[in-house]
């Protein structure tokens, strides 16, 4: 059957490679990774890397570590278990924090790295989480906050580093992580209004987060360029499959630089999209160019051209900008919560609006990142909340799954 097939292919290729033209070289000028070069004494990877062989990790019963980062268990013996072999992996988790920058020297021009760094600062991330509630439950409560903005100042910075999408996504991850950390802390703390306010305010430098995700992108099309020149000059870093490699030289079938230009131009919708609130977006969905049929293949023009866009666009991409926003939300929320926090110790009472919060508490109302519009909040149900992706107000659904109300409801535990 495949003999038939590409017999087929072979001979409409033939016949309509005299009617398809490639169109010149695509001007991506615009899409270049900014070329970065961080010294080794100013980069927070090689304070990283240290991590991987000296990081602890319970080999019994896996799940109890989330147990106590989610407060549904508390061990003395364990927590102390956890910090006390995993002291030489903070301290370099620390020293990350004293560096300027991060960059990732192993990422080659094919997009490949190694993960193990990534994969190490995000498992002390969780362990630095679980300092943070052992020094507040030790009543050392600033020191708990701060070892909470250690994360997230990790996290930011490897966001920013102008690394893939994968360094992005890992790094939303451990901001999430801190932020929700000092979400716990502000359900009880006693610290005074004044230093809430100040964390709270300590928090929107972490919203700016737009270039770290723009550079992702252009990586990405960098390194589907570099394969894609890689495979036209004979020497492919990674196979492709085979059933459409023999269509490789019919010219209809085939066009290097439309696929360049097809590749370059999704990019650019989704460079377009960064900062644009989630719901909101122009190219939310990811287009499929193959044809479902293979009636229309047979006379698909670059279909092969197509068929590697749609590989090299995996449905990850769309979770970027997700991350985004959920991670610009839970900015926004934990400011909220802190700044809520100080109004009730001064007034003793809950705000009518957030707006009351205005200036004394924060300098504005947080933006909500999946509708572009202020930052919802009840008095009455304490809590703070967002739409979501569907712009659908989520509060009042009560048959909304529990698990994605959740990700966008923030209670007030207080």
């Amino acid at each position: 059957m495949n003999v038939v097939i590409h017999a087929v292919f072979a001979l409409l290729g033939t016949v309509l490679s005299n009617y398809a033209a490639d169109i010149p070289p695509p001007n991506d000028s615009d899409l270049l990774p900014r070329q970065v070069t961080v010294s080794r004494e100013h980069n927070a990877y090689y304070s990283l890397i240290n991590i991987e062989k000296s990081l602890y990790k319970p080999t019994q019963n896996p799940d109890l570590l989330q147990d106590h980062l989610a407060g549904r268990k508390w061990d003395d013996e364990f927590v102390a278990e956890i910090l006390s072999k995993n002291q030489q992996a903070r301290k370099y988790f620390h020293e990350a924090t004293q560096r300027p920058q991060f960059r990732d020297p192993t990422i080659d021009e094919n997009g490949e790295f190694s993960v193990d760094v990534l994969m190490a600062a995000s498992n002390i991330a969780r362990v630095n989480s679980l300092a943070a509630a052992h020094s507040f439950r030790r009543g050392r409560q600033k020191e708990a906050l701060e070892e909470a903005l250690k994360i997230i100042d990790n996290g930011q910075m490897i966001q920013d580093s102008q690394g893939t999408i994968v360094h992005y996504l890992i790094a939303t991850d451990m901001k999430r992580i801190g932020l929700e950390r000092m979400q716990r802390i502000a359900e009880s703390t006693t610290l005074s209004p004044e230093i809430l306010i100040w964390y709270a305010g300590r928090l929107e430098r972490y919203k700016k987060n737009e270039a770290g995700l723009t550079a992702a992108f252009t990586h990405e099309y960098a390194f589907f360029t570099t394969a894609l020149d890689g495979a036209l000059s004979g020497n492919p870093k990674s196979t492709t499959d085979e059933r459409i490699e023999p269509l490789r030289k019919y010219s209809f079938y085939f066009q290097p630089n439309k696929t360049k230009s097809l590749h370059a131009n999704f990019v650019r919708g989704q460079i377009s999209d960064v900062g644009v609130p989630c719901g909101l977006r122009r190219n939310a969905e990811i287009k499929r160019l193959t044809p479902s049929s293979k009636i229309q293949m047979f006379v698909t023009e670059n279909l092969v051209g197509r068929i590697l866009v749609d590989i090299a666009t995996p449905p990850y991409w769309r979770k970027a900008h997700e991350a985004k926003c959920e991670d610009d939300l839970l900015v926004s929320a934990t400011q909220a919560l802190l700044a809520l926090r100080a109004y009730k110790m001064r007034t003793g009472r809950y705000p009518t609006s957030l707006d009351e919060l205005v200036p004394r508490y924060m300098r504005r109302v947080p933006i909500d990142p999946f509708d572009g519009r202020l930052l919802r909040y009840s008095a009455e149900q304490k809590m703070i909340y967002s739409w979501g992706t569907d712009l659908a107000d989520w509060v009042v659904k009560e048959d909304q799954d529990e698990n994605e109300t959740k990700q966008r409801v923030f209670p007030i535990n207080f």
